[in-house]
């Protein structure tokens, strides 16, 4: 699968975290736009690269 400039910021992050982080906390992270972030991330969770917790 190609990993594009979004998506490999996006790893990056989830993988420098080492743990689970909300949307919010991402979105703060990557300086990426919250809509740009819930598409990348969609499409990374379809690939199963990275797995969507729930909220409690």
């Amino acid at each position: 699968m190609y990993l594009d400039a979004f998506d490999r910021r996006i790893v990056d992050v989830l993988k420098a975290e080492g743990k689970p982080i909300t949307l919010a906390e991402l979105v703060e992270a990557t300086g990426l736009a919250r809509s740009t972030v819930i598409i990348h991330l969609e499409k990374l969770c379809s690939e199963r690269l990275v797995l969507r917790g729930k909220s409690l």
